[in-house]
């Protein structure tokens, strides 16, 4: 089964201890990757559940892995780095925090790209033997787009390359969004997604509202995991953009 759902975080650690023993082999004495949603200086969920990376960093660090860090880029604009301490993911125990943007990057070729031939990324992502997304469900008003754990990737290309009429953002990837996020998700190529709908925002990324869904969504295919939430929760065409790619 690629996507499996629990109720509460226990049994999300619990499905977690079962799912990663598939990958032992890339977590135990290897460099773990993980990406969480941290863009806003907001707390969840415009941001991911500081207790969910740790359930997850816990059971990472039962399986033995030899380093983890976790990596945001975030379009604030002072970066992700005050947002990680305000919110306390720089003090994560046994996790280093990385800001993206600050992280040494190297020039990756983009096979089949929809929009992209290269992408530059930080070099930790190439290196890191397992690689996970962790993030919050965001619905746009409408339905016309959404946020989940393979749009978070987004948060990983540094702003000094990509950056548009706002220094803070990245606006040459949003020049054809989801063409960026389909490119940008082969590339990197993360082995496992956390998607929080416990409480799903419903509006914009910053702005939008809580509503209660009840459900975290977890497996190794991030396509899939964004796509049964949405169904799910009613919002499945807010997927469309993305599928016309694929």
């Amino acid at each position: 089964m690629s996507v499996r759902t629990a109720r509460t975080l226990d049994e999300l650690s619990a499905g977690l201890s079962e799912g990663f023993k598939e990958f032992s082999s890339k977590i135990r004495g290897k460099r773990v990757l993980i990406k969480a949603s941290l863009g806003y200086p907001k707390p969840p969920p415009f941001t991911v559940d500081i207790r969910l990376v740790k359930v997850v960093a816990s059971i990472l660090q039962k399986f033995e892995a030899e380093k983890i860090n976790l990596i945001e880029g975030s379009t604030a604009i002072n970066g992700s780095r005050p947002i990680a301490r305000m919110l306390g993911f720089d003090r994560i125990e046994g996790v280093e925090f990385v800001d993206a943007d600050d992280a040494p990057i190297s020039r990756v070729r983009v096979l089949n790209g929809t929009l992209w031939d290269h992408l530059y990324l930080p070099k930790i992502l190439l290196e890191a033997d397992f690689k996970i997304s962790i993030a919050v469900l965001k619905v746009e008003d409408g339905a016309k787009f959404y946020s989940g754990v393979v749009k978070n990737l987004l948060g990983m290309p540094p702003r000094r390359i990509y950056r548009g009429k706002r220094p803070w953002a990245r606006g040459k990837l949003h020049r054809s969004l989801s063409s960026s996020i389909i490119d940008l998700f082969h590339t990197a190529n993360f082995d496992y997604g956390v998607l929080d709908a416990k409480i799903m925002l419903r509006g914009m990324a910053n702005t939008g509202k809580p509503h209660e869904f009840g459900t975290y969504y977890f497996g190794r295919d991030l396509l899939e995991i964004d796509k049964r939430a949405l169904t799910d929760s009613g919002f499945q065409q807010a997927f469309a953009p993305l599928a016309k790619h694929l």
